[in-house]
């Protein structure tokens, strides 16, 4: 009965897609809050906010349920810097940038110029 109940209340916690795990997500398992990526080992590539709205703000993780992070506002046109990419359990390409002010954060891959820099993966 036990086992019963732990799996039903595991069924429903995943299906709400709460993110119940520490660290860094498997690639595209899962979306994931609180994500900071390590970007020792990354080289940006320069890129431009160019997407459907006229700004777009940065997330703590891959997803819009995702916290904004303060500051993160990016108006249409401006320079970012991309550091990888990441696909969340939706189907959903995002990336972790870096805007003019120096914050970094998430935003959708949709929200970027059609030139696309080649980063890796962030997991």
């Amino acid at each position: 009965m036990k086992t019963r109940v732990l799996l039903a209340a595991a069924a429903t916690i995943a299906s709400t897609g709460v993110s119940v795990f520490v660290g860094t997500p498997a690639a595209h398992a899962q979306q994931a809050c609180g994500w900071t990526v390590d970007t020792s080992s990354k080289q940006p590539s320069n890129a431009v906010m160019d997407g459907p709205y006229s700004s777009y703000n940065l997330y703590d993780g891959n997803s819009t349920s995702c916290s904004k992070k303060p500051g993160s506002t990016t108006p249409e046109g401006s320079s970012i810097k991309v550091f990888c990419t990441e696909w969340n359990n939706s189907g959903n390409l995002w990336v972790y940038v870096q805007n003019q002010s120096g914050v970094r954060g998430w935003t959708s891959r949709s929200n970027i110029g059609s030139w696309w820099p080649s980063v890796s993966n962030c997991s």
